[in-house]
């Protein structure tokens, strides 16, 4: 399967958006994504940093990790 190419600020925006999206999770205000250029990782970007606001870190920081599992199966950073 051939995986979209987004830019960095374009994950971040859905990765932000379906963070949003969850219950409890709503007043998360940002989200960093990063590219990796390691060709021995399956993923080509990581999410180093988000700032929970005033929603529960440990509870977002749970969701998070399922939500950028999902998106690294359909998407590739471009440049």
């Amino acid at each position: 399967m051939d995986k979209s190419l987004r830019t960095r600020e374009q994950i971040e925006a859905l990765v932000l958006a379906d963070l949003r999206a969850v219950p409890g999770c709503e007043a998360v205000s940002h989200v960093t994504v990063v590219a990796y250029d390691n060709y021995r990782l399956p993923a080509t970007w990581e999410v180093a940093s988000f700032n929970a606001g005033t929603s529960n870190p440990e509870d977002c920081e749970r969701v998070l990790i399922d939500i950028i599992k999902r998106l690294q199966e359909r998407i590739d950073v471009s440049g």
